[in-house]
């Protein structure tokens, strides 16, 4: 006579693992909130007043005109080292 095999000692049922699986998404979702407040004001709030932008020269600064292209020996020259 064929006898049964005795149950698998870890074997779960259907809803168990249901909840499991359940309780694991909930657990992962809870990870992805933020978990502390913004300092201050949000970041995209319109209301905030903010300083209006200003113009500022940089010191040192030249016009970039369009110039005429100078010759390969005259680039070279203003590049090579000045002799002693």
């Amino acid at each position: 006579m064929p006898t049964e095999p005795p149950p698998h000692p870890f074997r779960r049922s259907f809803r168990t693992r249901n909840v499991a699986a359940v309780l694991a998404l909930a657990v992962l979702a809870a990870g992805c909130s933020p978990t502390y407040p913004l300092a201050g004001r949000h970041p995209a709030d319109p209301s905030v007043a903010v300083p209006a932008p200003s113009y500022v020269a940089v010191s040192g600064a030249r016009a970039l005109r369009p110039a005429e292209p100078k010759g390969w020996q005259d680039l070279n020259r203003q590049v090579t080292p000045k002799g002693q």
